[in-house]
């Protein structure tokens, strides 16, 4: 305890003190050529070179601009409409506002927290339990670790993984060949492309669409008016909410449970002790 209050107590000291664009040049370069920045208040600063690495706890303002190759230390806040270059990198439990937009290759550490409509550019990667508001969209072939939550509306590229575990709101649009985890859980009104895996125990909320060639592990659960493309395959013992409807040649397992009101199209394939309401 008394060491967490004392890296509080020095978080806070660190913090108070302000730079300006005239202390950068009493900063120093290490041996690999990164500028050190200590731990403060940057919010009167807008635009950084390249190549920055500052300390923890730090603190920037609204429409920040950082060149390539920055790394920011744990527990780092931004203001919004922040622009952040390829290949930064942010460590653990990092605040950001909304509308910020971050360049291909970034990777942000675990437990970082964002708000409403931030862009990231393709090949991100995010660590466990990262937090986004509504709006954001992401880009295609990016990581997410499990325990992430989102909440509605984002948009997600082609080729995007995901950890189990991970949370979704409603209206979220996902593109092909993208990957699910197992046990995660989807709002309603959801979209996904064509081509993806869901893991086990997946869940998804009333009104999701599916385009073709999806395949979902076993005991995967789809809330009422799912609608299925083609040729997408199901785990034993997925079960359907009442008025989903499939395509032409989709594959279900055994032990399937479809609720009543349920449609079909042509060459559709059930396994073993399959249960169909009127």
């Amino acid at each position: 305890m008394l060491v967490m209050l004392k890296d509080s107590k020095l978080k806070e000291d660190l913090t108070m003190k302000k730079y300006t664009e005239e202390d950068f040049e009493t900063f120093e370069l290490d041996r690999q050529g990164w500028l050190r920045c200590p731990s403060g208040d940057y919010t009167e600063i807008k635009d950084f070179p390249e190549k920055c690495n500052f300390g923890f706890g730090s603190t920037f303002g609204e429409g920040s601009i950082f060149g390539r190759w920055s790394r920011f230390e744990w527990e780092c806040n931004f203001g919004g409409e922040c622009d952040f270059g390829p290949g930064s990198v942010f460590e653990y439990g990092s605040n950001f506002g909304n509308n910020n937009n971050f360049d291909k290759g970034c990777h942000l550490n675990v437990y970082s927290k964002f708000g409403d409509g931030n862009e990231f550019g393709e090949g991100s990667e995010f660590g466990r339990g990262s937090e986004f508001g509504s709006g954001n969209r992401i880009g295609a072939w990016s990581k997410f670790d499990r325990e992430t939550e989102f909440i509605d509306g984002n948009v997600f590229g082609m080729g995007v993984t995901f950890g189990k575990d991970s949370r979704f709101g409603a209206s979220n649009t996902f593109g092909k060949n993208s990957e699910f985890g197992k046990s995660c859980r989807f709002g309603e009104k959801s979209s996904f492309g064509e081509d993806s895996y869901f893991g086990m125990y997946n869940v998804f909320g009333s009104g999701s669409k599916f385009s073709n060639g999806n395949e979902f592990d076993r005991e995967c659960k789809f809330k009422k008016e799912c609608g299925f493309g083609d040729a997408n395959s199901f785990g034993l013992l997925s079960s359907f909410g009442e008025g989903c409807s499939f395509g032409d040649e989709n594959i279900f397992g055994n032990y399937c449970n479809f609720d009543a009101g349920i449609t079909f199209g042509e060459n559709n394939e059930f396994g073993e002790n399959i249960t169909m309401k009127d």
